[in-house]
């Protein structure tokens, strides 16, 4: 299953980078890549004998779809090499168009579509905003749980700055 499917805020506008035609470091982008999922970061430990990879230290994650940035990722895959977890820790930031998500830790359970972010986890989209203790994502039935202390804050004139909308 694609990396991308992972974050189904799916996640703000593509990196500054790559919409420019240039990979993470100033690398150019090869050919077909503008389509693929790449992961950088400092340092990557692949563990062959346990189907399990951790990506440390500044890790981006870019995607046609998405950007997720974290300190760390860490990706377990099933007998067949596809990913079945992956969970993101540390400062994670996904962002896709105009939404996003942050939180400290993030975990997508690929079979059941199940994504948990935790740790100070708010989703925002322009102004709009939902925070809670543990926000609770279930992508193959499009159900959303926020628990215990939600909190959603919904600006009007479709999430347009107060100020804004004052001096028109």
């Amino acid at each position: 299953m694609r990396m991308c499917q992972w974050m189904w805020i799916g996640a703000v506008v593509l990196a500054t980078g790559i919409a420019s035609g240039q990979a993470p470091g100033g690398r150019e982008i090869g050919p077909g890549e503008e389509e693929a999922t790449v992961i950088t970061s400092l340092r990557l430990t692949f563990d062959y004998r346990n189907n399990y990879a951790v990506f440390e230290e500044d890790v981006v994650v870019t995607d046609p779809k998405m950007r997720m940035t974290s300190d760390r990722l860490a990706v377990w895959f099933d007998e067949e090499g596809s990913v079945s977890l992956i969970k993101a820790e540390g400062s994670v930031h996904i962002m896709q168009e105009d939404k996003t998500a942050s939180s400290e830790e993030a975990t997508y359970e690929v079979a059941t579509g199940k994504i948990v972010l935790e740790k100070n986890p708010r989703l925002q989209r322009g102004l709009h905003y939902l925070e809670g203790t543990v926000i609770t994502y279930y992508r193959n039935r499009e159900i959303l749980i926020v628990e215990p202390q939600s909190r959603l804050v919904i600006y009007p004139e479709g999430g347009q700055d107060p100020f804004e909308i004052m001096e028109e």
